[in-house]
């Protein structure tokens, strides 16, 4: 331990019980309104004052360091993403479920545009994920209750009212598809976005979508692994017990994982120009890893997926 970091140790506690303290940290000591290279124990005040009690008063040097004041205040705002927190705004990666089946979950992919298909299709907005995560909303499903779709999922149930976020629409699922789509009720909104890479602020747009080529590297923000990357290792994936037809498959490169359970739903974007290319809807066994999840999965191409729903059906345009 360096001499200042031990002298800040001793003194630490202290200078944060000052009155006016906002924070103390070990920084570059600020002299004429210019950062010198000099390291300084700085104490960040609300406001500077001349009539400071002589017991409040911060020691030019303590032990021999030199000390700044700085008036400044902060505010801590968490900037990772919960997908479990209920979201105002709809967006890529953030859990949903079927009201009926709150206690599951699965991943918002993207919102999708369309002109309608003329039948039970309109035209409008539609959130995007898989149909094996809506299943329970979907009519035709054996033990179907409501075509209610809350956010987030994995709720208690029965969830609060305000996680309703829109109704089950259509879906298919079968050895080439793995797609549904849901309404958007006004009160909640959406964007056409997705949560920064790690250890950066904010969400990145959405920008289009785009047909996945061998080697593409690729990230998605899904539900229960958050962040993760990978790269797609082949294209038009048929399994010969025939339950996979033209899928991509996507392998992380190291020994982590790609996708797990709950994160079905979520998209892969180009890591280039943040394209979207394919809807993840599985995991491969073969990959699974210790501590969970898989190494490696499956997406349909996205396009694909959206011709399902109509007619010149595109990512909604961010509004």
């Amino acid at each position: 331990m360096t001499d200042i970091q031990a002298s800040f140790e001793k003194h630490k506690e202290h200078l944060l019980s000052l009155r006016g303290c906002t924070a103390v940290a070990i920084a570059l000591k600020i002299s004429g309104g210019k950062t010198s290279k000099t390291p300084a124990i700085v104490v960040f005040v609300a406001q500077k004052r001349r009539d400071v009690p002589s017991d409040q008063c911060v020691p030019v040097t303590l032990d021999g360091v030199p000390t700044d004041v700085v008036e400044r205040k902060f505010g801590v705002v968490l900037t990772a993403t919960d997908p479990f927190a209920r979201h105002q705004r709809l967006f890529s990666g953030i859990s949903v479920t079927p009201r009926c089946a709150a206690e599951v979950w699965g991943t918002i992919g993207c919102i999708i545009q369309t002109n309608g298909n003329g039948a039970n299709i309109a035209a409008g907005n539609y959130l995007l994920t898989n149909q094996h995560v809506l299943k329970w909303a979907d009519p035709t499903y054996s033990n179907f209750e409501s075509t209610r779709i809350i956010q987030p999922g994995n709720a208690d149930s029965p969830a609060p009212a305000n996680y309703d976020c829109g109704d089950f629409v259509a879906g298919i699922r079968d050895a080439s598809n793995d797609c549904a789509i849901a309404t958007i009720d006004p009160m909640r909104g959406w964007r056409n976005e997705v949560p920064n890479h790690p250890r950066h602020r904010g969400r990145r747009d959405l920008q289009g979508v785009a047909v996945a080529q061998l080697r593409d590297e690729v990230y998605k923000f899904g539900a229960s692994t958050l962040s993760t990357c990978g790269r797609v290792r082949a294209t038009h994936f048929h399994s010969d017990n025939g339950l996979i037809r033209n899928a991509l498959y996507i392998e992380h490169e190291e020994n982590k994982p790609w996708v797990a359970e709950g994160d079905s739903g979520s998209v892969a974007i180009l890591y280039e120009g943040d394209l979207v290319v394919g809807l993840n809807f599985a995991g491969d066994d073969k990959t699974a890893l210790p501590d969970g999840g898989y190494r490696a999965g499956f997406a349909y191409d996205i396009q694909g997926q959206m011709n399902n729903f109509g007619n010149n059906v595109m990512l909604a345009p961010n509004p």
